[in-house]
């Protein structure tokens, strides 16, 4: 997956290398980034060395999901580290999309294999992710059944206790939690 990531930030960061180049001057100071999102620290970290290279020393800084909107709204931060398109609605500033996406994401809802576990256990989802909010607006009637979390490390947390029978997140975020042995369970 690090190799997939370093190819994709690299395009990204090509396709603004002539920018960089013709306009040394510029370089982001401050890139947002979803806190307690797996994926995004390995990918901080490509992005970091990327820039390095370009001349420009960034700060990465981690904010809840909704907070990284609302700052780049309030030019508290140059960019996003990545976002869903799904968000670009809520963005007020202009913005620019790479031309290479940097992931190619896949949600789903993920279940502990315990059956008596997943159906009577509530489904976790992270209040500030859009598309979380989203999938429980529209599906969830019965708001008993769902429990809200204020980071995803805490909804995983919650998953490996069996305190929740399932959760929202996207596919490769849960094979690298797999990969790195931070599920108890491997959800189907």
């Amino acid at each position: 997956m690090y190799k997939f990531l370093t190819v994709a930030l690299i395009a990204l960061i090509s396709s603004f290398s002539v920018n960089a180049q013709s306009n040394s001057s510029y370089c982001p100071q401050k890139i947002g980034m979803m806190q307690g999102d797996p994926l995004a620290i390995p990918a901080k970290e490509i992005l970091v060395k990327i820039y390095k290279k370009l001349g420009c020393n960034i700060k990465v800084v981690p904010l809840p999901g909704t907070r990284g909107i609302l700052h780049f709204n309030k030019k508290l931060v140059d960019g996003e580290l990545y976002r869903l398109s799904l968000a670009e609605k809520a963005y007020e500033q202009t913005f620019v999309r790479s031309l290479v996406p940097l992931f190619k994401l896949t949600n789903a809802i993920w279940e502990n294999s315990d059956y008596n576990i997943s159906n009577k256990k509530p489904l976790g989802y992270v209040k500030g992710i859009k598309w979380h909010e989203e999938y429980i607006l529209k599906h969830f009637l019965d708001m008993q059944n769902i429990a809200q979390f204020y980071s995803e490390d805490k909804m995983y947390e919650a998953f490996n206790r069996g305190a929740i029978g399932g959760f929202l997140s996207e596919k490769q975020t849960v094979k690298l939690l797999m990969d790195d042995g931070r599920l108890s369970v491997s959800p189907p």
